[in-house]
């Protein structure tokens, strides 16, 4: 009787019964993180990097040629995002951050969202039988996928890259002993750069979004930027003892030139050696890292190689490294 109640409230609210474990599925754990991959989630992903492309560059990254009804549907769904979310970033739109949280609870299932999602879940439960069928086999494969290929690697340098890094940013493991909260999607975050999904994060707690479409683009490159972003926490934009220590020389310095983000430029270098050298340990060659290869904060390369390392070894404070950083590069 329960039941069939329950199915009634379902059809009368116009929505498909999808089971929890359909909903979001808890694929494995370490002892620093938790992977999931979700179903709606990745769906959203999809719908949100096809709207960027349409609006920002008149692209599209729909490979698939679909029938009549199903391409209907997608259009519709589109309409949606174009219309109500198009302006909504995925990582710094508080509509984002509280949709991202919850349907990745798993708490949660879409027949109880709350009404500030209910039209969006709507346009993801009708555009349900077209993602399942045409786009979600691929999506779910690459995220498994990219986990296997991953989950010795992280579970042999998890420990020693959160002692090392917390060491440097003198910060404490967020929540330690909970473990982070990884969600695995085929898309990521879009940027106008270059209009390739990077992984996202979202802090307090912790939630890390990880892109899967390129998992395999070279041997250590997933395993660099979940550490990456997976250490956010560790630093802010104007406190902690990273950012602290560098507003403190940069305002008694008395300097012409103050270096931008230099904080989270010193988070890329020290999480892409660390895992250079936690991977060199394992027998696998990384040359280059993250930052290297795109040239992120590429004026600050020659510099924070010169001044970074005798810290990273210890021989020097944080404090004198970036004296001389910001010494030198005002003489530049």
């Amino acid at each position: 009787m329960k039941k069939t109640v329950a199915l009634m409230i379902m059809s009368m609210l116009g929505f498909t019964a999808i089971s929890a474990q359909e909903h979001i599925q808890l694929i494995d754990t370490t002892k620093y993180y938790a992977f999931s991959i979700n179903y709606w989630f990745n769906m959203h992903h999809l719908l949100a990097t096809e709207t960027y492309h349409n609006i920002k560059s008149d692209s599209t990254v729909i490979t698939v040629a679909l029938p009549d009804v199903n391409h209907e549907a997608l259009n519709k769904a589109l309409q949606f995002y174009r219309n109500q979310l198009a302006d909504e970033d995925l990582r710094t739109s508080q509509y984002m951050s509280d949709f991202k949280k919850w349907i990745t609870s798993t708490n949660s299932i879409p027949t109880s969202a709350p009404q500030e999602f209910d039209a969006h879940m709507q346009a993801l439960i009708d555009f349900d039988n077209t993602y399942r069928q045409f786009f979600w086999p691929k999506h779910q494969a690459a995220c498994q996928q990219a986990l296997s290929n991953h989950i010795d690697m992280i579970r042999n340098t998890e420990e020693e890259f959160v002692n090392r890094i917390t060491t440097l940013t003198r910060q404490y493991w967020q929540f330690a002993p909970r473990q982070i909260q990884i969600d695995l999607s085929f898309y990521g975050k879009v940027n106008s750069r270059s209009f390739v999904n990077v992984p996202y994060t979202t802090l307090f707690p912790t939630h890390v979004v990880m892109s899967t479409y390129d998992y395999d683009l070279l041997p250590g490159h997933w395993l660099e930027l979940l550490y990456h972003e997976s250490a956010h926490h560790l630093i802010l934009g104007r406190s902690y003892f990273i950012a602290g220590t560098i507003l403190d020389l940069v305002e008694t310095a008395n300097v012409d030139k103050v270096p931008s983000q230099l904080g989270h430029a010193y988070l890329f270098y020290f999480t892409g050696k660390l895992t250079q050298e936690l991977l060199d340990k394992m027998g696998i060659e990384y040359p280059r890292t993250y930052m290297q290869r795109e040239g992120v904060f590429g004026r600050y390369h020659a510099l924070l190689e010169k001044h970074l390392p005798p810290y990273m070894n210890r021989e020097i404070t944080l404090s004198e490294a970036t004296r001389r950083f910001i010494q030198e590069y005002n003489q530049q």
